[in-house]
C-alpha cells in the first residue's frame, strides 16, 4: 500500500490514515512530501518559464513593429524627397527653356522676355513673384536683358509694373 502511496498523496489523505489508525513511516511519509514540494517547486518553475517566454515574445512583437514602423517612416521619406527631387527637376527644365528662350530673342529688350515669361509661365500655377524673381536674378547674372535698360523702362513708365 505505502510504495504507491506517493502518486495520490494529499493532505486529506495523511489524516485518513492517522483516523483509520494507519500511520505511514516517518521515512515515507518525508519522502511523499519532498516529492510533492519537488512537483510544487516543478510547476512554479514552469509557470515562471511560461511567463518570461511570453514577456519575451511580446517584447520581440513590439520590437519587430517598431522596425516596421521606422521602415515605413523611411520609405516615405524617400518617396517625398523623389517627389522634391522630381518637382526641382521640373523647376530646372523650365529654368533653362526660359534661359534658351531669352537668348535666343533677337533685340534682347524686356519686352519679349517678359512677354515670353507670361506666356511659358500662364498655365504653370506660378507666381509672378516667382517668374520677376527669377527674371532679374537671371538678368542680374547676365543671363538675359540688361538690367539697367529694363529699370529704365520700368521707372519710365514704358512696362506694366
Amino acid at each position: 500500500m505505502f510504495p504507491g502511496l506517493a502518486k495520490y498523496y494529499s493532505p486529506d489523505l495523511e489524516i485518513r490514515l492517522k483516523v483509520e489508525k494507519l500511520e505511514a513511516p516517518r521515512k515515507l511519509m518525508d519522502e511523499i512530501r519532498e516529492k510533492n514540494m519537488v512537483a510544487k517547486k516543478r510547476t512554479r518553475a514552469k509557470d515562471r518559464a511560461r511567463r518570461e517566454l511570453m514577456l519575451a515574445q511580446a517584447a520581440r512583437n513590439s520590437a519587430m513593429e517598431t522596425i516596421r514602423l521606422r521602415l515605413r517612416e523611411h520609405e516615405l521619406a524617400i518617396d517625398m524627397l523623389k517627389s522634391q527631387e522630381q518637382q526641382e527637376e521640373l523647376r530646372v527644365r523650365e529654368a533653362e527653356q526660359h534661359i534658351v528662350s531669352v537668348r535666343a530673342s533677337d533685340d534682347g529688350s524686356l519686352l519679349p522676355c517678359l512677354s515670353h515669361e507670361s506666356e511659358s509661365n500662364a498655365g504653370s500655377g506660378r507666381s509672378t513673384a516667382d517668374d520677376a524673381e527669377e527674371f532679374f536674378t537671371n538678368a542680374l547674372e547676365g543671363k538675359g536683358c540688361d538690367f539697367l535698360e529694363m529699370w529704365s523702362e520700368h521707372a519710365h513708365g514704358r512696362l506694366p509694373a
